[in-house]
Formats: C-alpha cells, sequence, structure tokens
C-alpha cells in the first residue's frame, strides 16, 4: 500500500483529487475529467522508488502451540 499512499498524496497535493482508480482508502474526492491536465503532469516514479523495498520484503508473524495428543491404538482402522 506504500505506492498506493504515495500517489494519492502526489496527486491531492498537485491536483486536490485522487484517482478514481487509487485503492488506499481515503475521504478525498476522485478528480473528474477536467482534471486529466493536472494529473498527467504529476511524477510518480519516486512513490516506485521510495516503495520498491516495501514491495519486496515479506513478513510472517505465526504463533506456535504444542499438545500431547493421545492416538487410540485399539480403535484405530486403517481404510484401504
Amino acid at each position: 500500500m506504500c505506492i498506493e499512499e504515495c500517489i494519492l498524496n502526489q496527486t491531492m497535493n498537485s491536483c486536490s483529487c485522487v484517482l478514481t482508480n487509487n485503492l488506499y482508502p481515503h475521504n478525498f474526492n476522485f478528480c473528474a475529467e477536467a482534471t486529466d491536465y493536472c494529473t498527467k503532469q504529476v511524477n510518480y516514479t519516486h512513490c516506485f522508488v521510495k516503495c520498491s523495498p516495501e514491495c519486496h520484503a515479506r513478513d510472517f508473524e505465526y504463533t506456535l502451540r504444542e499438545e500431547d495428543i493421545e492416538l487410540d491404538v485399539e480403535n484405530h482402522t486403517e481404510r484401504k
């Protein structure tokens, strides 16, 4: 979401609106066709450079829980 947030901020700062295809959550007005001249002038390259490391990062969290399991061997049947 780093890229989406950066693009949103760039467009808001330059054009006072948000591109309709921007996925970042916001409460701003979308850009109308009348602002196409403005949105096409915005240079978004730095967003992709700035956010590139985040796009390639993967973070995982997990919790490990150990439990004793009893197996009733006498009643265990194998299906074939």
